[in-house]
């Protein structure tokens, strides 16, 4: 078993399990929903598709999650070490793009602000298809490397051993702390993309084309849409960092490092189900599509706009984007 494991059986609080078990369940459902929902023509292609790696890698996190679960209950693992620790080193590649999976959306909103007067009309499919299979491939190769170490240590009491000749070097937790500098970094490179863009947006419109004006209001909206993900992305990122950190590393534990550590496994499955929430919920489209799926109430308040104005929408993609360059037109100075 991995070590990580034997730490956290330690450290579990009661029925946590269980409860963790049935957020792995409903996330792959909520992911692949939040999937279906992309094929509409709601934001720019090269963003759907980074959205779409990012639901993905959640969906696939706690579909590995599963079975190491229920080994918990059942030791059903116990004969078979080679599977358990190619499901460890899958399930932890998928944690990692918690933590560096926000970079890409960051930099495809940067690209988004600085070529705002053409981006609408450009694709680059192969491109961001390209970025994020290099992504996960990266995130394998940490997760086989943390891995390899910890299998070379063991548990004596509180406190994780390393044998001879044993990989003491943490360069999979160096790169974990680099990649959340990362992340808090990228976090204030957005809100200085969504202020610019705003600002743009605010200043005569002149000398800008209507396309423009639409790709910065679109980035506007996006941008506030992302910000709320990021905020929430830097906690559990920083969180899994700490986490693993007192697992792997420390050798003064006392309570509060127990208590923190023991709520691991589920954070990173509650954030399978939070992420995409976010991500249905601030979207005024998505949000009025999720409430006619899922709620009963018959009438749904009025979305509103980047303006603060109240939200037309239009079922048919074409119809919606002809209405935004309508709007647009009534607003020109």
């Amino acid at each position: 078993m991995c070590v990580y494991e034997d730490m956290l059986a330690n450290v579990k609080l009661e029925y946590l399990d269980y409860v963790e078990l049935f957020l792995d369940f409903v996330a792959p459902f909520l992911n692949l929903y939040f999937l279906v929902l992309l094929r509409k023509t709601i934001f720019h292609l090269n963003l759907r598709i980074l959205l779409g790696n990012f639901a993905l890698g959640l969906c696939f996190l706690t579909i590995f999650r599963i079975p190491l679960l229920l080994d918990t209950f059942f030791e059903f693992l116990k004969d078979l070490p080679n599977i358990e620790t190619f499901l460890h080193i899958v399930h932890n590649s998928f944690v990692i793009l918690i933590v560096d999976g926000a970079i890409l959306l960051t930099v495809e909103r940067v690209f988004a602000t600085v070529y705002a007067d053409k981006y609408e009309h450009v694709v680059y499919t192969h491109v961001t298809v390209f970025s994020s299979c290099v992504l996960w491939i990266f995130n394998f190769g940490i997760a086989f490397m943390s891995q390899m170490r910890m299998n070379q240590s063991f548990v004596v009491g509180n406190l994780v051993i390393y044998g001879e000749g044993a990989m003491k070097t943490p360069v999979d937790l160096i790169i974990l702390l680099v990649l959340n500098i990362v992340s808090v970094l990228i976090f204030f490179i957005l809100l200085f993309t969504s202020s610019y863009n705003r600002r743009q947006y605010r200043v005569s419109s002149a000398d800008q084309q209507l396309t423009q004006r639409y790709q910065l209001s679109e980035n506007i909206r996006t941008g506030r849409q992302l910000s709320r993900l990021m905020i929430a992305n830097v906690i559990i990122s920083s969180y899994i960092f700490v986490s693993l950190y007192f697992l792997s590393l420390n050798e003064n534990r006392n309570f509060w490092t127990t208590f923190v550590t023991g709520f691991y496994e589920f954070v990173c499955s509650l954030a399978c189900v939070l992420f995409p929430l976010i991500l249905i919920w601030t979207h005024p489209k998505l949000k009025m599509t999720f409430l006619s799926h899922f709620s009963r109430k018959k009438k749904i308040d009025a979305m509103r706009t980047i303006n603060d104005l109240p939200l037309i929408v239009k079922q048919n993609a074409q119809q919606q984007k002809q209405l935004y360059f309508d709007e647009l037109k009534k607003s020109w100075k």
